[in-house]
């Protein structure tokens, strides 16, 4: 390993996998879903967020599923079709996003939704 003198793209790239890992296994310990978001660098500074979940019964508890719960308890897991022609599961709601505010999950893709689609 080298040490990093100034930050920059190709560094923060290694470096970012590094803590990631690092992370992945404190998560695991402790047995919470921690994930690595945005990064901002200058040359001198890097500012990371982390977020942390709970898991339960095998599902990650973000924001937007605990608000799907809140809010719209009869869409959670609810199956829809969507405008392609695929099934998806109702997994988020953002309150804020007026335009799709429902998240839909069909394999490893997730959809963002208006309300009359997922209604």
């Amino acid at each position: 390993m080298t040490n990093i003198t100034t930050f920059d793209r190709a560094n923060l790239k290694t470096l970012r996998a590094d803590i990631e890992a690092a992370v992945a296994a404190v998560g695991s310990a402790h047995g919470i879903s921690l994930t690595l978001g945005t990064a901002r660098f200058s040359s001198d500074n890097v500012t990371m967020k982390l977020e942390g979940s709970i898991i339960s019964n095998g599902t990650v508890k973000t924001k937007g599923a605990i608000a799907l719960e809140r809010f719209y308890p009869e869409y959670v897991g609810k199956v829809v079709k969507m405008g392609n022609g695929k099934k998806g599961k109702v997994i988020e709601y953002h309150s804020r996003k007026s335009k799709y505010p429902f998240i839909v999950e069909a394999g490893n893709k997730r959809y963002k939704l208006p309300k009359f689609m997922v209604a």
